[in-house]
């Protein structure tokens, strides 16, 4: 194709998604180099995400609570507490994403992310201080790394959403945890927990924020709706898979609190499971070792289980693929309560539970793009993480309530399994996916060669 063939909407879009599984790789390689840019500035914020350094409070809660007199159980209180707060804050910062782009939120709030971080290093163990700065962290780098992420995906890899969101926010963050993990213990070993993070809030500040600026850029899906520039007309309309939707119209949907509940009731029954684990299976005989390595093959299962899912949604014209992650999670919580008996079950359960949490990454921001456009994105994935993610928080501590009120594990796992088992059926109430009014000319597994002036306009103008 030469550089003035084709319209500007065609010469500015992605490949389309082809039809056969090779060809479907191949055309990852058809966007723009902008785009590719974009991928690497979200795989390195995510790298730094609050997320990822939640890992680090296993090995920190221990010193600061022999340095203070502190109960552990604060300490963590007061790790855990800004985890919340920060993912109830994202529909707050989708609507600023969908508003100002992803740009214009990504650099202040990384800025702000790596100047807090920098600040839990400088207010020590004065409490107060310290937990405010907690809490700033985890808000501004949710912004700066799920808020803004999500829909930087949503809008440059329109055909491989799935695949975006699995591997770029979803394997990303299990990958960077693992390797966090030993060098964050020989941190705080070597250094003590506050220059620690006082070397990642400067590694933030020095790595992260430099990314941001140097490499993230705007899709040409979400240039044309705040009118950035008229050679991009029309490129969201003829790749956006459907009616974009505003989000009060979202929320009043069957699709959105089907998908919604769903994975409210799939994902708090794993994490209460995740969570609770060693007073779930003790009572059996089931050993402490035992039970971590089962922990340890739910975490591997999950990566295998992120990058299925992507690729599965993506080749699908139907919400139904996800129907067999969903009811991985009921029968995994129905081996596990025979886990007692035959470890191999246990296990076996383990894994399925782990590909389900893998899979549900994935599955809120691609049905949340896939049902409802690009327009407010942002604002419906924020508000539907931020609903899941509390259930998630609150589904531990209630299954621990329940046990400790005396109900039996083989109960308890029984009522998830059931809860779950609802999930699955939800899946199948899910309407189908919208289609736009306008026609989709190329032809699948095409990628036509952006223009000059097209790639120009993203890395410059954006």
């Amino acid at each position: 194709m030469s550089a003035t063939s084709g319209t500007p909407a065609e010469q500015a879009a992605p490949p389309a998604a082809p039809l056969s599984l090779g060809a479907y790789f191949i055309s990852m390689g058809g966007y723009p180099k902008a785009a590719r840019r974009a991928a690497f500035a979200v795989l390195i914020s995510m790298g730094l995400s609050p997320v990822v350094l939640m890992t680090l409070v296993t090995f920190v809660v221990a010193p600061i609570s022999q340095q203070t007199g502190w109960s552990r159980s604060s300490v963590m209180s007061m790790f855990s507490l800004p985890m919340l707060i920060g993912a109830l804050t994202l529909p707050v910062t989708g609507r600023f994403v969908d508003r100002w782009g992803a740009r214009r939120v990504a650099f202040p709030m990384m800025t702000l992310y790596g100047l807090a971080t920098v600040a839990i290093w400088a207010s020590g163990t004065h409490r107060a201080l310290l937990q405010t700065a907690l809490i700033i962290s985890a808000t501004a780098g949710f912004s700066a790394s799920l808020g803004v992420g999500f829909k930087v995906v949503a809008a440059w890899f329109t055909d491989h959403r799935g695949a975006g969101f699995s591997l770029l926010l979803g394997s990303a963050v299990g990958l960077f945890s693992a390797v966090l993990a030993p060098v964050g213990n020989v941190l705080v070993e070597s250094v003590g927990w506050r220059a620690t993070y006082l070397l990642i809030g400067l590694v933030i500040l020095l790595v992260g924020l430099p990314a941001q600026i140097l490499l993230l850029r705007e899709a040409p899906a979400v240039l044309h709706p705040r009118g950035a520039d008229s050679i991009l007309l029309g490129a969201d309309e003829a790749r956006d898979d459907g009616p974009s939707a505003a989000l009060s119209t979202a929320v009043r949907s069957r699709s959105w609190v089907l998908y919604t509940a769903l994975l409210a009731l799939s994902g708090g029954a794993t994490m209460a499971v995740r969570s609770n684990a060693e007073a779930l299976l003790t009572p059996h005989g089931v050993s402490t070792n035992v039970i971590a390595l089962s922990l340890s093959a739910l975490l591997v299962s999950s990566i295998v289980g992120q990058a299925l899912v992507g690729f599965s949604l993506d080749r699908s014209r139907s919400s139904r693929v996800i129907a067999p992650f969903v009811l991985c999670t009921a029968l995994g919580l129905l081996l596990v309560a025979a886990g007692g008996q035959e470890l191999w079950l246990l296990f076996v359960g383990m894994c399925l539970l782990g590909l389900a949490t893998g899979a549900e990454s994935s599955m809120g921001p691609f049905l949340s793009a896939r049902y409802f456009g690009l327009r407010s994105f942002g604002q419906i994935q924020g508000l539907t993480m931020a609903l899941t993610t509390t259930a998630n928080t609150l589904a531990p501590v209630l299954a621990a309530a329940e046990l400790s009120r005396g109900l039996g594990s083989g109960a308890l796992l029984t009522a998830l399994a059931i809860a779950s088992g609802i999930a699955v059926a939800m899946v199948f109430l899910l309407p189908g996916y919208p289609t736009a009014d306008g026609p989709t000319a190329r032809a699948p597994g095409r990628a036509p060669v952006a223009p000059d002036r097209t790639i120009e306009l993203l890395d410059h103008r954006s």
